[in-house]
């Protein structure tokens, strides 16, 4: 078999292929030598096509994107100061300000640490935080939610918990539940609700229970040049896939990547055992096959991950089951990254976007226009926790960021907002530039003169959101 016919190049996946098929493909070629060229098509001298090399720069870029996303964040914080293995508290609810991280919510006080495993395990104190809403996600440097702690699962329990990393081996003392993480590189993000202004003294006491402490036996860490790194961004490929290199030698592949992933990467040349050389590479169709992902990756952002297993209707397309927990759903990994960094899983909350009114045709949300969403008597969303709407400035997911607005109002909540409802029991929410008249002003969104996107969440979602039997009403261009 020479390469041609059937299974000629230009059937090898593009853009919109999933990683795994694209992964296989390479590998199968690889395999049958199919990457030696066709029709008198160039290789290089490794005998890999440019259209190969092209479709692996693909692949590749898809399954780092996260992995990339989590330490450009690790490293955002450390030039801020952040020590490893320490804690950083907001003390005040996310506003205009808050950039570091697209589509913060403005429901709870985020808690921060970047854990470093490689010396010895870490013990994290969880608070007692009673009926109040709490949760302790840790992720590993793929972005995966390994453990969720706080009430879902430990129903406002202080607990104590030893994060080891994949190397580790011992046993923790009786009342210490260990958790596993298959990267020594974790982030740690805590949630804790509040109401509004006069309730944070009593969340900033639970988040003062959240305690992280070195157990004996273990190092001390220490940020090393990885970490301490400035990720040099999407704009030089080559400079890309030499950081991310960096990346995987400091937290591999896991197993179960592993047989999906390495044939891919080894046709650009990275990987743990090794080392990027731009220099010896097929810089232009490394170019090619990257620009290819990520235009692929926020193209559709949110909306596109959220489509493969869309909760929602209505205009409003909700989270898959999946984010948060992604296997080897890597593109949909990827998406995630861009667009909404740290998403909890379903289990935890549900994220549901909406770009545009169900009534406009697929015309983006505007705000010289006016909306309306309308809750029927008894059918709020069934949250245990809470639920939010959440306005975002624009229309790109993956640079979501609170308006400005001076009413200082970026999202509106149940059950925090002191929501007036109608006579017959339904609740109106109103989303506009300006406030009409008549309309209270608990009820009211701020809405930038121009486009805008919401998002509602629901944290501790019951049965009804999970199997989704419940569908989120309409939002409505009314004028």
């Amino acid at each position: 078999m020479n390469g041609c016919g059937p299974f000629d190049h230009s059937t090898l996946p593009h853009r919109s292929m999933s990683f795994l098929y694209h992964a296989r493909l390479v590998a199968f070629a690889a395999s049958v030598g199919l990457l030696a060229g066709c029709n008198g098509e160039s290789v290089d001298s490794s005998g890999v096509s440019p259209v190969a090399t092209e479709n692996a720069a693909n692949s590749a870029t898809q399954f780092t994107i996260a992995l990339y996303q989590f330490y450009a964040t690790r490293q955002s914080y450390i030039a801020q100061g952040l020590a490893p293995n320490t804690f950083l508290h907001n003390r005040q609810l996310s506003d205009a300000s808050s950039t570091s991280v697209t589509k913060p919510n403005h429901d709870t006080l985020y808690s921060i640490a970047m854990l470093q495993l490689d010396a010895g395990p870490i013990q994290i104190d969880t608070p007692a935080s009673g009926t109040r809403y709490f949760s302790l996600a840790l992720m590993d440097a793929y972005t995966n939610n390994f453990a969720i702690r706080g009430t879902s699962a430990d129903n406002g329990v202080a607990k104590v918990f030893w994060v080891v990393g994949p190397n580790w081996q011992g046993t923790a003392p009786a009342g210490v539940t260990v958790l596993h993480s298959s990267t020594n590189a974790v982030w740690a993000l805590a949630r804790t609700y509040v109401s509004d202004a006069n309730d944070y003294p009593a969340a900033w006491a639970v988040q003062n229970q959240l305690v992280v402490s070195r157990p004996a036996g273990t190092g001390v860490a220490a940020w090393d040049s990885v970490d301490t790194q400035k990720p040099p961004g999407y704009a030089n490929w080559p400079a890309y896939f030499q950081y991310v290199n960096r990346l995987l030698k400091k937290s591999p592949p896991t197993p179960q990547d592993t047989a999906e992933v390495t044939n891919a990467l080894d046709v650009i040349g990275i990987g743990p055992a090794q080392t990027f050389n731009a220099s010896s590479a097929d810089v232009a169709s490394i170019d090619a096959g990257a620009a290819q992902a990520l235009a692929s990756l926020t193209g559709g952002g949110t909306q596109q991950a959220a489509a493969q297993t869309s909760t929602g209707s209505n205009g409003w397309t909700g989270g898959p089951a999946n984010v948060g927990n992604y296997g080897t759903q890597y593109t949909l990994r990827a998406r995630v990254a861009l667009n909404g960094l740290g998403a909890l899983p379903g289990s935890e909350a549900i994220y549901y976007t909406s770009t545009g009114a169900a009534n406009t045709s697929g015309a983006n949300y505007d705000g010289n226009g006016v909306y309306q969403m309308t809750f029927p008597a008894g059918q709020l969303p069934p949250a245990r926790a809470f639920w939010s709407l959440t306005l975002y400035a624009g229309t790109n997911q993956a640079q979501a960021f609170f308006y400005p607005n001076p009413d200082g109002i970026y999202a509106l909540s149940y059950p925090a907002s002191n929501f007036q409802f109608a006579s017959d029991g339904s609740l109106v929410l109103t989303i506009s530039h300006v406030r009409p008249a008549g309309v209270p002003a608990s009820n009211w969104l701020p809405a930038p003169a121009g486009a805008f996107n919401l998002t509602l969440r629901t944290y501790l979602p019951d049965a009804p959101l999970l199997n989704a039997t419940y569908k989120l009403p309409p939002v409505i261009r009314v004028q």
